[in-house]
């Protein structure tokens, strides 16, 4: 685990779920480094990506959490 994935991982100790662009401006990473570290906390099992509930049409928006059984 490096710096970047420290910081998303505090980011999210909080538990509530947050969307990329919120997560993007509260790390200040760009855009693909932000990307390539969620994708990598997922594999991994540490953060969880669940589908937002949408209020329109479009691309699907997502919300990143740390799941509960990994919060101590």
């Amino acid at each position: 685990m490096d710096f970047f994935d420290e910081r998303v991982l505090a980011a999210l100790k909080d538990g509530k779920p947050r969307s990329f662009t919120a997560l993007l401006s509260e790390v200040g990473f760009s855009h693909n480094t932000l990307q390539q570290h969620l994708e990598r906390l997922m594999a991994q099992g540490l953060i969880v990506r669940e589908k937002a509930t949408a209020n329109s049409f479009g691309r699907p928006k997502f919300a990143y959490h740390v799941p509960s059984k990994t919060m101590k």
